[in-house]
């Protein structure tokens, strides 16, 4: 238990000399991202499906090295797709429970301003509940939510950005994703 112990305090060690100083960057940026997801959970008796992620999300660095944060808002459509087997109740077929939210969002940018630039961050907002394609359960469809969505991801030269995350809000919603984005913005200065 020691060793494991002592390895891993060594390991973070290392790793916080590896990663380089952050710089200062540019204030302002934005992304334009899409993805794929997948159920966080159950949904009666469907099977879970891949469905999809659209979005947009505006930031401010506060551009300082010594605190590498952003704050922004952040606009998404998600998907928590489920295929429904026909039974004596229902006729069967896809539903496609999506979430369109609103949020404000915070990130913690590790390396802020170099080639790869991890993040960790968290996104609160309000959303709507909508059921497309076949109806085969009752979701709330029509409904406001409250949305959380907590992430982590890579920012890679300056311009792609990976990040994966989970969109909770309701059972039969919340659904794990994992996108691709394209920054505009944000570079270190000059």
């Amino acid at each position: 238990m020691k060793k494991c112990l002592f390895l891993l305090a060594l390991l973070l060690v290392t790793a916080q000399y590896a990663m380089a100083q952050p710089r200062d960057v540019q204030h302002c940026e934005g992304d334009v991202h899409v993805g794929a997801t997948m159920p966080a959970g159950s949904f009666h008796d469907g099977d879970k499906q891949v469905g999809g992620n659209l979005g947009l999300e505006f930031r401010y660095n506060l551009g300082h090295a010594k605190l590498p944060l952003d704050f922004g808002l952040g606009v998404d459509v998600v998907s928590s797709v489920y295929h429904f087997h026909s039974n004596d109740e229902h006729s069967g077929g896809d539903q496609s429970n999506r979430t369109f939210a609103v949020q404000a969002l915070c990130d913690y940018n590790f390396n802020q301003g170099h080639n790869v630039a991890p993040f960790v961050g968290l996104g609160m907002g309000v959303g709507r509940h909508d059921v497309i394609n076949d109806n085969v359960y009752e979701a709330g469809d029509g409904e406001a939510c409250f949305v959380v969505t907590p992430r982590v991801g890579v920012e890679l030269v300056h311009h792609i950005r990976l990040t994966l995350n989970a969109t909770l809000s309701r059972k039969g919603y919340n659904a794990f994703g994992l996108s691709l984005g394209f920054v505009l913005g944000g570079r270190p200065k000059k």
